[in-house]
């Protein structure tokens, strides 16, 4: 049967990276004298960036990551690692699946593969529902008894861009669902610079947003539930293993346990 997307924001986020990635591999060919066209390009990048003074080995996610975290970074090398950290984003990227393989009727359908591994755990297809993205940028949230009670990105430091009610002792959330309802009402506009001026960074807003874009059929709800450490704790009772099944019972970091 499949379940509901909402196409109409999905069809909007496609939009929009295909814009962002557009303005990027742009912005990257100016940086680099027309050196490097787009941040796909590796090879080019990693010699480019060896000619700034910064020469590293992978370009994959982390590495970019880690990179971009070092305070000596040459100033164009750290744009262009920008840039080709903003379109590295896998997690993003599965609204052109969503879209893909929805069905006529506007269903997601055929997203699960029964018994895909070997113990029997059903594995994700094509948009991956086991592994999706929900990290969105960090917000301020305007106080609903004085001010809007929406949300904005933190670079509106000094008011409220929505009521103009100065911040006062504003406090940074982390992305949260309550948040998506606002996004998918900027992103529903198709103007990357409205979303960049409302929540900061457009792809980062999208990535939020992936799992709102399952949404109840009409008239219905939509109810989400998972087993936490399915795996891990039935193997543990499985296997006699009690110092698991007991460290679970304790609600212990299960890694931390293991590797102590």
């Amino acid at each position: 049967r499949g379940v509901a997307i909402d196409l109409e924001t999905a069809q909007a986020c496609c939009d929009l990276i295909d814009a962002t990635l557009e303005q990027a591999n742009a912005d990257l060919a100016e940086l680099t004298g027309g050196e490097v066209t787009a941040p796909s390009q590796v090879a080019k990048l990693r010699g480019w960036l060896e000619r700034q003074g910064v020469a590293l080995a992978s370009l994959d996610a982390a590495a970019v990551e880690a990179a971009l975290e070092r305070d000596a970074l040459p100033g164009l090398a750290r744009e262009a690692l920008k840039i080709r950290s903003l379109s590295g984003s896998a997690g993003v990227k599965k609204v052109y699946a969503m879209r893909r393989q929805t069905a006529r009727d506007g269903r997601c359908k055929d997203l699960f593969n029964y018994h895909g591994a070997r113990t029997g755990r059903d594995t994700g297809s094509d948009v991956q529902p086991q592994n999706l993205v929900k990290r969105g940028p960090d917000l301020y949230w305007c106080p609903p008894e004085d001010g809007c009670g929406r949300p904005s990105g933190t670079h509106h430091v000094d008011a409220c861009p929505h009521c103009r009610r100065p911040r006062i002792a504003p406090v940074v959330k982390p992305w949260s669902w309550e948040a998506v309802e606002y996004a998918v009402a900027a992103l529903r506009t198709r103007d990357a610079q409205r979303v960049a001026w409302e929540f900061g960074d457009v792809m980062l807003t999208i990535s939020g947003c992936i799992r709102g874009l399952f949404v109840a059929g009409e008239g219905r709800d939509l109810v989400c539930s998972d087993y936490s450490s399915i795996e891990a704790v039935v193997t543990a009772v499985l296997a006699g293993e009690q110092w698991r099944v007991d460290a679970f019972e304790r609600g212990e970091d299960i890694y931390l346990r293991s590797a102590a």
